[in-house]
Formats: structure tokens, sequence, C-alpha cells
């Protein structure tokens, strides 16, 4: 038997089918994955943005972060590369670091596009990478109410954004209720810390299909707080502060229908700060420099049923859910005050507590993020926004994505993605934008959306789900419509 006949008789009795040519298996294809990851690093004091570099399979990840100063000297920096292997999906199945050791795949969570933990010379280091949302886009338009001039606070030091500076300019409040939103302007006025009832506050009125065109009508002296009217949809209730403090009802255009005294202490400092509302109560914060209040009030009658002392609090921010309220302030805690001015438990302190930050750290803002937990922004020295559990009593800082931002005003997204619009102002060129936050995982998306010049502060969703916000110290209102 000739070697050739040899060759194709081997073939076939092992089975080959020598009629169909041999098929080298092709290179693995990789879908293309972000050029940002958003990731958890644990042994980090912060979230971080990590730049993607990839080819085909491969990429490369670069991360600057903040060490935990818990965990090291304070000050010192992370500036890791890593190599990574990535699987036909994109994400991040493997990698190598000169600057992390060897770095192996750990289990993820189902929406993470990959975990990693790696051997640091300090600890162990888990980095759990995410892929950010696309770009904020939106319509944004303004509109002047009172002149088109800026004009930032001149108290105290602008960087840190006081929750009195945050209060300060041409426009001091607002609501958006069915057909309209109303504002208080103060014209050719920058609103002091404390109220001039020799002048009259304005009341505009802006039609929601056109933020050209806006009406005024003359408010009561020192008017500072709008909310909608819990009783009438089109309609809105509003608080004065200073001597004569009270509560106002108006109608669809503007006018007073009913009001009642606070009945507080005849001083001068009182300054109205927050009014929220849920069926059965209206709770109202008002504070002195020394001390706070918080009001409970009959949403039929405008009486005031319980009258809540704070002594050395000022109270700046509330809001209600299951006839429960939380109140937050300059303590540094979250207060629990039920409808029959009872505190139903005690009150929850913020991790740190006060003592470890500056005199101007002071709680602005808190919004009911569901059932068991609250979502609350601070100002000072050390901004940030915080998430607090309710069931575990632990309120833990979330970090701004940058360091040069102080945030305020937080408003609920209502396109189901439990998304938080916070507002924020940059330290160095106060600029006004949006930014938003899954408070769950504690993540920013590394994109913002410019406003306009100064802090935004929200004053609702209409009934396009358009988001409405005032710019104070530039005298503008703004309307921003198709966020995505």
């Amino acid at each position: 038997m000739g070697a050739r006949a040899l060759m194709l008789w081997l073939l076939a009795a092992t089975g080959c089918d020598v009629s169909r040519p041999v098929l080298h298996a092709a290179p693995p294809t990789c879908s293309a994955g972000p050029d940002l990851y958003l990731a958890d690093v644990q042994c980090v004091a912060e979230h971080v943005t990590i730049e993607v570099a990839q080819d085909g399979c491969s990429a490369r990840l670069e991360m600057i972060a903040q060490f935990d100063t818990s965990t090291v000297a304070s000050g010192r920096t992370l500036a890791a590369t890593l190599q990574a292997t990535l699987s036909t999906d994109g994400k991040v199945v493997s990698a190598t670091s000169d600057d992390l050791g060897a770095c192996m795949p750990v289990e993820a969570p189902p929406e993470s596009a990959g975990a990693l933990r790696c051997q640091t010379l300090e600890s162990d280091c888990r980095i759990d990478l995410y892929t950010p949302h696309p770009p904020l886009s939106a319509v944004v338009t303004r509109q002047a109410l009172v002149r088109d001039r800026f004009r930032p606070p001149t108290i105290g030091a602008i960087s840190l954004l006081d929750a009195d500076q945050a209060r300060y300019g041409y426009l001091s409040g607002g609501t958006v209720v069915a057909g309209a939103a109303w504002v208080i302007g103060h014209e050719d006025l920058v609103v002091p810390l404390r109220c001039n009832e020799a002048v009259a506050s304005t009341l505009f009125r802006i039609p929601l299909d056109d933020i050209a065109v806006s009406t005024r009508t003359v408010g009561p002296r020192c008017l500072r707080v709008l909310a909608p009217d819990p009783r009438i949809p089109s309609g809105f209730i509003g608080m004065t502060g200073g001597r004569e403090a009270a509560i106002y009802r108006f109608d669809a255009t503007g006018a007073v229908t009913s009001s009642a005294s606070l009945g507080l202490p005849d001083d001068p400092e009182n300054r109205a700060r927050s009014l929220t509302f849920d069926d059965d109560a209206i709770i109202a914060t008002v504070s002195t420099i020394d001390e706070g209040r918080a009001l409970i009030i009959d949403p039929d009658t405008l009486a005031v049923r319980h009258d809540v002392l704070f002594p050395g609090v000022v109270l700046l921010g509330a809001a209600i859910s299951r006839h429960v309220a939380y109140l937050t302030g300059s303590d540094f805690y979250v207060h629990f005050l039920d409808e029959a001015g009872l505190s139903p438990t005690v009150a929850l302190a913020f991790a740190g507590g006060p003592s470890a930050h500056g005199e101007s750290y002071r709680v602005t803002e808190v919004l009911v993020t569901d059932a068991t937990h609250l979502t609350l922004s601070t100002t000072g020295d050390r901004a940030a926004v915080w998430w607090a559990d309710l069931a575990t009593r632990a309120v833990l800082p979330i970090q701004p994505f940058a360091a040069d931002v102080v945030p305020f005003s937080l408003a609920m997204l209502r396109d189901g993605s439990r998304r938080v619009a916070v507002s924020v102002v940059r330290r160095d060129d106060l600029g006004g934008e949006l930014a938003l936050l899954t408070p769950e995982n504690g993540r920013f998306d590394p994109s913002t959306l410019a406003i306009g010049r100064g802090i935004p502060r929200w004053i609702g969703f209409d009934d396009r789900e358009r988001l409405w916000a005032i710019l104070p110290w530039s005298g503008e209102v703004a309307v921003i419509a198709d966020l995505r």
C-alpha cells in the first residue's frame, strides 16, 4: 500500500471526514465598551471615574482617587493603571496592575460591568465597575423676572455656601400648581437675612405654556416660602417671617383668600424656612438666629395645632411621609415629629456627628426617597449628599462627583428610575448645574447639565414632567424639559 493510500486509510479509520476542510476557530470578538466606568473602590474614600481605552478583548483602565484616610495617611493618592481582559459582552473578567498587583474576578452584582479584588500595599481592595448612563441632555429655558443682573451673596465665604447664602437673592421662593408657576420676587433688592417689613413682596405668575409671559401682583410683606395648596389644586399657600409671621392661602389669581397668625414671639429675626404637607397637616419651620420651631397647622383652617420648640437648633429642611415629619438643620441630626407634636423616635445622627465638621456645615434639604430611606444635602466646608436608612439608622455621605461643587436642592425624577436631581453650584465660577444621583448605589452620573449662574433651587414639576427652578442670584426662572 502506497504512502498516500495508507494516509487515507488511517484518516478514514479514525472517523475523519476527508471530504471537508479543517476549520480553525476564529478569535473571539468583544463588544465595544464605554469610554468611562463608574467604580466603587473599597479602599478609597470616594466613588471613582475610570477612563477606558479598549483594544479588542483587552482594555487599559486608568483611575485616580484619594485613599480612605481611615486606612492610610491623609492625602495619599492612588493612581493606578490596570490591564484588563474582557468577556465577549464587554465585561471585565480579570486584570493585572503594577500599582495594585494581581486583580482576580469576584462575584459581581447583576447590573455591574465586573468586579475585581486587588492586593494593594495596605489591604485588599475590591473594585466594582458600572457603565454610566448616557450624557445628560435636556432643553433648558430661562427667563429674567426681576432684572438680568447677576449678584451673588456678599455675606460670609461664598466658597462654603451656607444655608442663608443659598436663600439670598432677588427671588426667595416658588411653587408649581395647576396652570402656573408662582415665584416670590423682590424688585432691585437682594433679600436680607432678616425681614425688611417696609418693603412689599412681589408675586410673579408664569403660565406653564409660556415662560416668557408673566404677570405680577403685590404679596404680603416678608413673604419667603410657597407650597401647593393641599386642598385647592390651582391655589397655593405661603408663609411670612418677621414680627408678624403668618400663613396665607392664595387662589389661582394670587389673591389672598385667608390667613392666620403663627403666634410666634414678636421677633424681627423670625425667618420662614419651609412648608410641606400631607392630607392631614401642614408642617412649617421657622428659625431665629439660635432656635427653631416646627408648627403643625390645620390644612383647612390654617390654625396652628402644635408649636414645637427646638432650642439651639436652626431648622432648615422638612419633609413629611406617612404622617411623620423629618426635620433637619444646624445640629447634624434628623428629628422626627408626628402630627400630634410628639417625637416617635430619637433623633437620627449623621455619621461623624457635628463635632467632626465645620461650623458652616448645615443640612439644608431632605427628600423622602421611599418608605425607609431619606436623601439629604449639606452645604459648607464639607458639602455632600447623604443617604439615610431609617431601618438601620445609618446616615452616610455620598461623595459628590467633583470636589469643587456644593449641592443644594433635591427632587425625585418621575420617570421611575429612582434617580434624584441634585442642584449644585461650582465654587470657582458659581455656575449652577443639575446632577443626577442614584442614591441606593451612591453614584452620580459623570455628566451634568448647565442651568445658569448661581445656585438653582427646584420649585416643582409641572403636569408635563418639566422641572422648574429659580435662580435667585440672577433673578431668573428656569424650566428643564426632556431631561434624559
